[in-house]
């Protein structure tokens, strides 16, 4: 029994000191995500071309695990392109300290909206694009106005799928919307 009582004390004392490298605050966040858009330029190029993005960061937790820097969008009515690059963040969570690799994209094609208990879901086509795709890529789609046919993808054009805003709109109905700074 005493040996339990060590054990359960030990875990009182070491997570609390373990996760105590993070201070955060929906407003550092905020301050955090806006940093991360003038430290991440495929972030605001993604939204450039393909219209309102969310910007987000993924918690770990603690610092030292790290944390990865997303940017998602909708397009087309049928497309969802997710950028991911690890990052560092500050001691109170509020600035993106630096970028730690290069980023990778995610290019999801939505072939049906479904309903499910309440739910709302979709089923993805299967398509034989490279995942991830590369920076390098994207440094061909960008220049060419976001036409993915430069590395190779062939989107559909005007083949909205049905209830895609529906899905857009629960997707991002949880989701802290952060504007960029007007410099």
């Amino acid at each position: 029994m005493r040996k339990i009582l060590l054990i359960a004390l030990a875990f009182l004392i070491v997570i609390p000191i373990a996760c105590r490298d993070v201070k955060f605050s929906r407003n550092g966040y905020k301050k955090a995500v806006r940093s991360g858009l003038n430290k991440i330029p495929e972030a605001s190029q993604i939204e450039e071309l393909l219209g309102d993005a969310d910007h987000f960061i993924s918690y770990s937790g603690s610092r030292s695990l790290g944390n990865v820097w997303n940017t998602e969008v909708h397009f087309k009515g049928r497309y969802v392109l997710t950028m991911q690059v690890p990052v560092r963040i500050g001691a109170n969570y509020d600035e993106v300290i630096e970028v730690l690799d290069e980023p990778k994209f995610y290019l999801g094609e939505i072939r049906e909206v479904i309903y499910s208990g309440g739910n709302i879901g979709t089923e993805t086509a299967n398509n034989d694009w490279d995942y991830p795709f590369t920076l390098d890529d994207w440094k061909k789609v960008y220049p060419a106005d976001g036409d993915f046919s430069v590395i190779g993808i062939h989107l559909k054009e005007d083949q909205p799928v049905k209830d895609f805003e529906k899905f857009v709109q629960a997707v991002r109905r949880d989701r802290v919307k952060v504007e960029k700074e007007e410099k």
